[in-house]
Parts: structure tokens; sequence; C-alpha cells
């Protein structure tokens, strides 16, 4: 051993480095030519290994180890990329969510808005007949079954809950008129009179106000429907609950 005074060796270490040095003196002494008898007997007599293969092999532990740790470094640089980058991708998928729910409400929103627009036009036409009623009550007091049906068509519009039930309570409306106006155009009297011709004027504006606010109301829904079947913010849609809106399909009078 040199008589310098060399670096300690930590213990956790120390057995790898002395079982690495004797594996590379092995390695040198079998390249050798070979030995002798006194070589042998002194070998055998000697437990101590060459300061350069002492110093040899702490070298490559110690690379190891740094490799080691360099690998160990890597990998938490590594893993910490991925976390910032999966949290920055959770957080434009949070943000795009929330974007694509409020602008999915605001459209369901306006359809609700174009509606309440139709449905004031119907409830107009609900209201007009208590006048058709008062006409055929004073035309005609025998038709006692027009009478009941336009009652009946009026109510049943009142009681009216959901856009479903409205739109089939209205389309009942219209068949009853259109018996009323049938029944009209038979009794001469009745279609000559002043009330009858101002009732029909009052009928035909509010059909054409209830036209446009149809027209406008299903282009609302289908710009709706359209946004929330378009992947992917039908995934948006589906786990928001939203569904899609009804088109208002209308029965004209005639």
């Amino acid at each position: 051993m040199s008589e310098h005074q060399s670096p300690k060796i930590p213990d956790d270490i120390a057995q790898e480095v002395i079982e690495l040095a004797s594996n590379l003196y092995a390695e040198a002494q079998q390249n050798s030519e070979g030995y002798s008898l006194s070589e042998l007997q002194e070998i055998g007599n000697e437990v101590a290994i060459p300061d350069q293969i002492m110093e040899e092999a702490l070298t490559q532990i110690k690379e190891k180890y740094r490799q080691a740790e360099s690998n160990k470094q890597k990998l938490k640089q590594q893993f910490k990329i991925i976390s910032l980058s999966a949290l920055g991708i959770a957080i434009v998928i949070s943000l795009w969510g929330i974007l694509t729910y409020n602008s999915l409400n605001n459209n369901q929103q306006e359809v609700e808005a174009a509606w309440a627009q139709v449905e004031n036009q119907l409830q107009r036409k609900a209201d007009l007949i208590p006048n058709l009623i008062n006409i055929t009550q004073a035309q005609a007091e025998h038709e006692k079954r027009l009478i009941i049906l336009l009652t009946n068509a009026r109510k049943q519009y009142l009681q009216a809950d959901t856009i479903e039930e409205k739109l089939a309570s209205s389309q009942n409306i219209n068949q009853v008129i259109n018996q009323f106006n049938q029944y009209a155009f038979n009794n001469q009297q009745l279609a000559s009179s002043q009330a009858f011709t101002n009732l029909q004027y009052e009928i035909t504006g509010t059909e054409n106000r209830i036209a446009t606010e149809r027209r406008r109301y299903n282009q609302t829904v289908q710009k709706y429907n359209q946004n929330l079947q378009s992947f992917p913010n039908s995934i948006i849609a589906d786990l928001s609950g939203l569904t899609p809106a009804s088109f208002f399909q209308s029965s004209p009078l005639h």
C-alpha cells in the first residue's frame, strides 16, 4: 500500500469495491505469462491488493453511483415534466369544458327565449276562442257541439305544461277553428256579421305572427342542436344532461 493519505471509502460500498478490485486483480494475473513457485507461495501468504487496482476499482464504483444518481435525477426531471404537462392538459380540458358548457347553456336559453315568443302568440290565439264562442252563441243557439269543442280546445291549451303538450293543444285549436270557419261559411248570417269579419282579421294576424316566431324558434333550435350534437361538444352535453330541443311543426289554418 502507498504511504500517502488514502481517501476514506464509505462502508456501504467498501465491500463492493474490494470485490471488484479482487476480480480486476484476478483478471490481471490471468493475463500474465505464469507464476514461479516462489510467486505462488508469496501469493498464498499475501492478501493485500495493489494500490493501483484498488484505486481503479474505487473509480469505477464511484462512476457507477454517479451514473445511478444521474439517472435518478433524469427520471425525477422527466416525471416533473410529465406531471406539469398532465396538469396543463387537465387545465386546458377543464377550461374547454366550462366554455363549451356555457356556450351550450346560452344556446339553450336562446331556445327558451324564442319559445316564449311563440308561446305568447299561441296564447293570443287561445284567447280568441271566447270571442268565437260568443259569436256562435249569438248567431246559433243550437250549435252546442261547436261551443263545447271550442271551450275544450282552449281549456286543453291552458292546462298544457310542456312544449310538446302546448304544440299538440295548439294543433287541436287549429282543427276546431277550421271547423268553426266551415260552419260560418255555411251560415251566411254569421259569415256576413261585422263581429265575425273582425275576428277573422285577428285570427289571421295572430297566425302570421305565430309563423314568424315559429321560424325564428326553429332557426334557434337548429343552431342549438347542431352545437349540442357536434363532437366533442356532445361529450359535455352528455355529462351535463343537455338534450336536443324539438322543432315547432305547426298545422296551418285553412
